[in-house]
């Protein structure tokens, strides 16, 4: 990319100066030639390490978005923690955003509980450490399956990602477990 190869060290730049030059600036001379919008997906902005920077990140793109002289749209997926849900609520961004909720009825975590706890059981009864595994009586204490379901926030990608890494055979199940918590 062009703004990269001239300026090496953008990435050390202020957020507001990469997102005008990375984004916006390329965009805005590609042209407003299209029908459709360009559009921007920043997946996991619940995942910074702080909240104050995804407050940041929204703000940011925000004021960018009330400058920008081409049809660009941002999408935003994330959980909704309350310090992004308050950001959403300031003026302007409020005025400039829609909110889509995944609705999530009750009984999606149930299943889901459940889901987590038959596929503890399996790998219990199929992994190479099978053995050590059953003797445990303990793994999984269900603090643990209970916060796997929770933090699917009634996701069942989520549940099933995470059981797929637990139940990988090239590590300890136990171990992938502490990792994931």
């Amino acid at each position: 990319m062009k703004e990269i190869e001239q300026d090496p060290a953008i990435f050390h730049h202020s957020m507001e100066i990469q997102l005008k030059r990375l984004v916006m600036n390329v965009i805005g001379k590609i042209g407003h030639s299209r029908i459709q919008p360009y559009v921007v997906v920043i997946d996991g902005l619940d995942e910074c390490s702080e909240s104050e920077i995804q407050s940041r990140i929204i703000k940011t793109i925000a004021e960018s978005l009330s400058k920008a002289p081409c049809h660009l749209q941002f999408l935003i997926a994330s959980r909704p923690e309350r310090e992004i849900l308050k950001s959403f609520d300031m003026k302007p961004i409020n005025k400039i955003s829609v909110r889509l909720s995944l609705n999530v009825d009750s009984s999606a975590f149930e299943d889901i509980r459940i889901y987590i706890r038959s596929e503890f059981e399996l790998i219990k009864e199929t992994h190479t450490l099978a053995m050590d595994l059953s003797e445990d009586h303990y793994w999984p204490c269900s603090s643990d399956i209970w916060e796997l379901t929770t933090r699917s926030s009634g996701q069942f990608i989520y549940a099933s990602v995470v059981m797929k890494y637990i139940r990988n055979d090239f590590h300890d199940p136990r171990e992938a477990l502490k990792t994931i918590l």
